[in-house]
């Protein structure tokens, strides 16, 4: 047993808790959006770093460019380099003053001369490299060919204003047109930039921007990523992050942080999945990363790796948590004797309302009155006794309104799933409910006794609206099929990609052939004429893959010859597939391929549970043996429309389907037939219709009444893009001569005729085109004929 508590101690204890838990959840929800704050405000640092080390970049690439331009429209000053150049030096010279973030300019030709002058100022280990003398400024590199053809290599140390204080001969030849930015620059005519590399000379990283000055020469400016370094140091925000520029083999190319941690840095990011920043463990420290790659604009096959401290930089705004807390249990302390009163004006009017309820178990209703309180809900309950019966009726009233409102959604969610269907679970109802009402002011023939009560009305309304609701599992793209090798996308241009590569190598064919001998007039004329006839061959294809005239044998034998024509694949067919379709695609040698394929990965199986599903509802449609077949051949084979039996059959399964999921509704009294009236309206009176091939006496009039309004409604819509729109007439001539092959009920299609129900459908529904003159007489003629 519960131990029994007071209103006013259960009003307390839920305040209380309902405060802890709503105080709770908002610091919770504090918390989570102030580490969503912190992550997005990391994430947009870092955007602006990226943003600015961009623009750093560029800004300095595109002064070297302009460096390269200016000595590359007055590139005859250079040569000879025997003797010394000094007006070449004093220009290089000149120019690397003014930018000072060169490292090198360089001057190279194909027969091997070469001079490179290099700041020796801001790169000294170049000089102690080389055992030059101390305050060297400058040192120029020199690769000539004496008068004697003697290829010699010398070093020159220059002070500060360019005049040589000692040379040194090199025993090693150098070779400058191994360099791979030096064959790169001569095959262009615009700047070649190389990736960043290692100068050997002085274990860093840099970059060489190179440009052609004439078809044997190649001027260049090379540069370190020193500046890069002191750049990134001047964007941190905190001393506890590091930037770490690394290229695509890892290496580091730039950082903010020592070697050994910026390795680290790099391997933790290359692991991490998220794109957002993201925790990661760099030795004892918890880091906040995130990377991402500079555009090959600017910096090729390059990123940037950002981090910071996680605790350091979390920590003021988990300050502002805690203070928050203290703050949430104060306010919660101070208020307890607050709530203590207001229950007060909570509790007495319940306890007079007790009283209140004790006059009726004493059967004094006469003094049973309304409880005087402010407390809406108090008064509600009073009232409610004496207006009970009215609210249980209301409540019947709005559960019915709801289920009306739902069958409609169910329908309009059908129509809106395709576009080019929409509107037609509307535009049914509309037909079928005035051609039931004509049925039942009949006092004629056969439909003289069928009267239809409000209940079978209201049932069959909402069959009426739901007669295609299993066509909510119905793929879209079978509903909307336009092209007979459409699926999602209209396959036509696979096929197209194929003939694209048979011309190609036609083209191919025909070089190889001249090449190897034969009269380019014989080759050529050979590749025109097989060219024409694939231009031919594909205008066909093309035009068997619309689907708007039957197919006949002779052109089915085309495309079987066309489909034996061979191509060549060049990849594997199995990469990028998911798991499903990998299942049904065996390893194939494709070293060569029909051109119109028809491969067993085309076959989707159906499953079994379908099979046993539809035996046990006694469906008689035959399954196919296939889900679906998307043989390429196959579909273009197709002799009549765009749909193969397949994707025919799951068309018609829409109705099996509206069976089984009406099937499992518990329906209330007066609305158990709504299955049967929807899941009949494609079973015909000569028993070949479907899903169950019903005898004539075994389908309900309003089923009846339901296909001849689906039927209508389907020649006449306007928004299919398989089929012309029909006009009255040949509406109903057709629908005529469907009774006539007892495809139709004929005694309600002869009510339809003679009502005006068409007629008005027409002026409201239709288009202006379709409403032409229908001659009533002769229709029936067809019909009782």
């Amino acid at each position: 047993m519960f131990r029994r508590l007071s209103l006013r101690g259960y009003i307390l204890a839920a305040v209380v808790t309902a405060v802890l838990v709503v105080g709770g959840a908002l610091l919770g929800f504090q918390y989570f959006f102030t580490l969503h704050s912190l992550h997005q405000t990391l994430q947009t640092r870092f955007s602006e770093i990226v943003h600015k080390v961009s623009q750093h970049i560029k800004d300095r690439n595109r002064v070297i460019e302009t460096v390269l331009y200016e000595m590359g429209y007055d590139s005859g000053f250079i040569r000879p380099l025997d003797p010394f150049p000094k007006e070449t030096v004093r220009r290089f010279l000149y120019t690397m003053r003014r930018y000072e973030r060169t490292y090198a300019i360089t001057y190279a030709a194909k027969n091997g001369d070469f001079l490179q002058v290099i700041n020796a100022k801001k790169h000294p280990e170049i000089v102690r490299y080389y055992g030059g003398p101390e305050h060297t400024d400058w040192v120029v590199l020199r690769v000539f060919q004496t008068k004697g053809r003697e290829k010699r290599e010398v070093l020159s140390w220059l002070n500060e204003k360019g005049e040589v204080t000692g040379e040194k001969r090199l025993a090693e030849t150098f070779d400058v047109t191994r360099r791979d930015w030096f064959q790169e620059a001569l095959k262009t005519d615009s700047i070649y930039r190389s990736h960043a590399y290692l100068f050997s000379h002085l274990n860093r990283y840099g970059v060489t921007f190179a440009k052609k000055i004439s078809s044997d020469a190649v001027i260049a400016v090379e540069l370190t990523h020193d500046d890069l370094n002191r750049f990134f140091k001047r964007q941190l925000f905190t001393d506890n992050a590091a930037i770490v520029l690394y290229d695509e083999k890892k290496r580091i190319i730039a950082s903010t942080a020592p070697i050994d941690f910026a390795e680290k840095l790099v391997a933790s990011v290359e692991r991490k999945e998220e794109s957002r920043p993201a925790r990661i463990q760099i030795g004892k420290e918890t880091c906040l990363a995130e990377r991402s790659r500079l555009s090959e604009a600017i910096e090729p096959d390059t990123f940037l790796a950002f981090c910071v401290e996680y605790d350091a930089f979390k920590a003021p705004y988990m300050r502002e948590i805690y203070e928050s807390l203290a703050g949430a249990l104060i306010l919660l302390l101070l208020s307890l004797p607050l709530l203590f009163v207001a229950t007060d004006r909570i509790v007495a009017p319940l306890r007079r309302l007790v009283k209140e309820n004790e006059k009726i178990q004493k059967r004094r209703y006469d003094e049973v009155r309304p409880v005087a309180t402010p407390i809406a809900e108090v008064r509600e309950l009073s009232d409610s006794l004496v207006a009970l019966a009215e609210s249980v009726k209301e409540h019947e009233r709005s559960l019915r309104q709801m289920i009306e409102a739902f069958v409609r959604i169910i329908a309009e969610a059908i129509d809106q799933k395709s576009h080019y269907t929409g509107g037609h679970c509307e535009r049914v109802p509309t037909i079928a409910l005035s051609l039931a009402e004509v049925v039942n002011r009949c006092r004629e023939g056969k439909l003289s006794e069928t009267v239809f009560d409000k209940e079978t009305l209201q049932a069959f309304e909402m069959a009426a609206w739901l007669h295609d609701c299993g066509k909510i599992t119905t793929p879209e793209y079978v509903v909307d099929k336009a092209t007979k090798l459409e699926t999602i996308y209209n396959r036509i241009h696979e096929i197209r990609t194929r003939f694209e590569v048979l011309w190609r190598d036609e083209e191919i064919a025909c070089y190889e052939a001249m090449a190897k001998g034969e009269k380019p007039r014989e080759a050529q004329k050979r590749r025109d004429e097989n060219q024409k006839a694939l231009q031919e061959e594909f205008a066909f294809v093309a035009r068997c893959n619309l689907g708007d005239k039957p197919l006949k044998e002779a052109e089915i034998t085309r495309l079987q010859k066309i489909a034996r024509r061979r191509w060549r694949p060049r990849f594997d067919n199995r990469l990028g597939l998911s798991e499903e379709e990998l299942a049904r695609m065996p390893q194939t040698d494709m070293t060569e391929a029909h051109l119109l394929m028809d491969a067993p990965w085309h076959k989707i199986s159906r499953d079994e549970r379908d099979k046993q599903a539809y035996a046990a509802s006694g469906f008689k449609t035959p399954l196919p043996e296939w889900l679906y077949n998307r043989g390429e051949l196959y579909n273009l084979s197709i002799r009549r429309g765009t749909l193969s039996p397949e994707e025919r059959f799951k068309i018609e399964e829409h109705v099996m389907m509206t069976i089984r999921m009406l099937e499992k509704i518990p329906y209330p009294k007066g609305l158990e037939k709504i299955p049967l009236f929807a899941g009949t309206h494609h079973e015909t009176p000569d028993g070949h219709g479907y899903p169950r091939k019903l005898k004539d006496s075994d389908i309900p009039i309003e089923g009846k009444i339901l296909a001849i309004a689906d039927i209508f409604e389907a020649l006449t819509a306007a928004d299919r893009p398989y089929k012309r729109a029909k006009t009255l007439s040949e509406a109903l001539v057709i629908m005529a001569y469907m009774c006539k092959e007892r495809k139709l009920d004929r005694e309600i299609f002869i009510l339809f005729v003679h009502s005006d129900i068409w007629l008005n459908y027409a002026k409201e529904r239709l288009k202006k085109f379709q409403i032409d003159e229908v001659d009533t007489e002769k229709i029936l003629e067809i019909v009782k004929s």
